[in-house]
């Protein structure tokens, strides 16, 4: 496991830290192997992060990674996010900011799909003499996606979207349901300004958050609150705290969430049915088939080229039966043309590969005019970008150039040049293309090496 923590603003950090952007501080060490049930287990676990004593204080984006190695070699990596405040200490109180956000409520309450958890929060200001005019900051994003790894090859079934399932969340909800947005859903943050706090007086802010029927167990959104504002004496006041709400469809359902997770009114949520065969879902939308009138299924899919390299441009295409016209269709969150192709309805468009190598995945999501969800996803593979990995002198005083070109799935060749100012002046190296490790020839004078296709 590890975290790392870069600077961050009031706001809902982004998906990843910016590329090339180095953390202020981190922290990784392994952890114990979760239970493990025929059924899955849930695991909590707490990680403690050291922060470095000269690290400013600021409100911070914690990006922190699992990553799980079986017994059968096979590797998943899973991330997730949220928000860290470094606070000023109060006055004559080292170890106490000078406004808290405190959760009073529980960290992860694990509901029934559909169910609404309500977070309470402290918002304390424990400076002795300046009162504190703030904001509060509500977000929550999707969190429990795909790992990325080896098991993208296993297949396709019902999944959270990666690009727009998060629980919707309000303020101040009441007694009553929040409403369940359609699909595609991302949610915005929400704010809502704070009576003044005087000092050494303290505000309890609420915030409610609700998961969608369909979800499975394991299903989890992040919701963070963030405070900012302004003492009296015009410093700055910060302080954020977080909660994540976490399906596990074994918990009983209150008439709010049973509204939503069982359509077919048997008394067991639909997530439960579709995995114990009792239903079907060949829309891998997590509806059970008998509840929609009209089942609009995936027939074909395609990505070009399967082997890309991080980043790259892919050509991605998916069909329908389009049992009911298609309205809209996204491809890792971005939207596809509409084109014929045999006379058959095709959605089409271009979009970047993932940046990581190893199997990845395109998850095609469809709406169509009648407001029902398909989904489906077709795995590729990003290949690691060709590299000279190392050069050294053997015995022989030859100099020996290593690449990563077979593992890169490519035919390369070394190219060697004496003069770096002459752009015009690299030259293959004889008998290529050139497996690894190639020997370059004695090890005299200056030269310089690079791969091309």
């Amino acid at each position: 496991m590890s975290v790392a923590f870069f600077p961050g603003g009031a706001g809902q950090c982004p998906p990843a830290p910016a590329a090339g952007v180095v953390p202020a501080f981190a922290f990784s060490g392994p952890v114990a192997t979760p239970a493990c049930t025929s059924t899955g287990a849930f695991t909590t676990y707490t990680v403690v992060a050291p922060v470095p004593a000269a690290t400013p204080l600021g409100v911070y984006c914690a990006y922190g990674t699992v990553t799980v190695t079986f017994s059968d070699g096979m590797t998943l990596a899973a991330g997730g996010d949220t928000t860290v405040c470094i606070a000023e200490p109060a006055a004559g109180m080292p170890t106490v900011p000078r406004l808290s956000v405190t959760l009073l409520t529980p960290s992860a309450p694990r509901l029934a799909p559909g169910e609404t958890a309500v977070a309470r929060y402290s918002v304390k200001n424990n400076d002795p003499s300046n009162a504190v005019t703030v904001m509060a900051i509500a977000t929550s994003r999707q969190s429990a996606v795909r790992p990325q790894g080896a098991n993208e090859r296993q297949g396709v079934y019902s999944i959270s979207s990666p690009f727009g399932d998060d629980f919707p969340i309000q303020f101040n909800p009441g007694t009553n349901c929040i409403p369940l947005p359609p699909h595609p859903y991302t949610q915005p943050a929400i704010s809502n300004a704070l009576p003044v706090i005087p000092p050494g007086d303290s505000n309890v802010v609420t915030v409610a958050i609700r998961s969608y029927g369909q979800c499975a167990s394991g299903s989890c959104a992040e919701s963070t609150l963030a405070v900012t504002g302004t003492f009296a004496d015009g410093s700055p006041a910060f302080g954020c705290a977080g909660m994540a709400l976490v399906v596990d469809t074994g918990a009983p359902s209150t008439p709010c969430a049973r509204a939503v997770n069982d359509c077919n009114l048997n008394g067991i949520p639909d997530a439960l049915d579709i995995a114990a065969g009792r239903s079907q879902d060949r829309n891998f939308n997590a509806m059970p088939d008998e509840c929609e009138e009209i089942v609009t299924v995936p027939v074909a899919s395609s990505v070009n080229p399967t082997n890309p390299l991080p980043s790259q441009p892919l050509q991605v295409q998916v069909a329908f039966n389009e049992a009911a016209p298609m309205q809209t269709v996204w491809a890792d969150g971005q939207q596809l043309t509409r084109t014929n192709l045999g006379g058959l309805p095709f959605w089409q468009g271009t979009i970047p590969a993932d940046a990581r190598p190893g199997p990845q995945t395109v998850y095609f999501l469809g709406r169509d005019q009648l407001g029902g969800i398909s989904t489906f996803i077709i795995t590729y593979q990003v290949r690691l970008p060709p590299r000279i990995t190392r050069i050294f002198i053997d015995g022989n005083r030859d100099a020996i150039i290593e690449h990563n070109g077979t593992q890169a799935g490519l035919s390369l060749f070394v190219q060697e040049n004496s003069n770096l100012s002459c752009p015009t002046c690299w030259t293959n190296r004889p008998g290529g293309p050139h497996a690894s490790p190639h020997n370059a020839g004695p090890a005299s004078g200056t030269r310089f090496f690079r791969l091309r296709n």
